[in-house]
């Protein structure tokens, strides 16, 4: 299968197929981004030479940062139609895919990029970064199943101070609940 994309890197080596966002420095949700996550995925789903995915970030800043807010103002008159809708259909392939995903969270995994993480199967992190929701911020919730998600791994009770706070966590730090 032809797995040529821009912004996303596809190796396949002895089952595992590698996935890489390279969009640096800092590997940010684009509407491009995500349309090539989605597509990518269903690809590697369909190839019966993958058994599973390891999802990782170029660099050692960041997994993902989440989304592009250079994006906002041309999405802004439509941003469940025109944004949100294509990260979730992305974010969403990771979690249905039937092969496990694991994701590898080298540096910073934020808003989107903590999102993307919590839809994989497992979940490993660096010592380098620190992984949130800090979109409240920005004025928004998490729009791509940070929401739901974040509940299942810590808790209703933590989750809303998470969600509230914009608090992150990083390595060699303990939360209360953990993740």
């Amino acid at each position: 299968m032809d797995y040529t994309n821009k912004l996303l890197l596809v190796e396949i080596e002895n089952h595992v197929a590698l996935v890489t966002l390279n969009n640096p420095p800092l590997n940010i949700l684009t509407l491009e981004l995500s349309a090539e996550m989605r597509d990518t995925l269903h690809k590697l789903e369909e190839d019966e030479d993958v058994r599973v995915i390891v999802l990782g970030g170029s660099g050692e800043k960041a997994f993902c940062v989440g989304a592009d807010i250079k994006e906002f103002p041309q999405v802004w008159d439509d941003v469940i139609g025109k944004k949100l809708l294509n990260e979730n259909l992305a974010i969403d392939a990771i979690e249905l895919l039937e092969k496990p995903v694991i994701a590898a969270m080298e540096g910073n995994t934020l808003g989107g990029g903590c999102e993307i993480a919590m839809a994989a199967d497992i979940r490993i992190m660096s010592e380098t970064g620190r992984i949130g929701l800090p979109e409240i911020n920005l004025g928004v919730f998490p729009g791509s199943g940070g929401l739901y998600r974040l509940a299942r791994y810590v808790g209703i009770s933590r989750a809303y101070e998470l969600l509230y706070t914009a608090e992150s966590w990083m390595p060699g730090r303990r939360w209360r609940s953990g993740w």
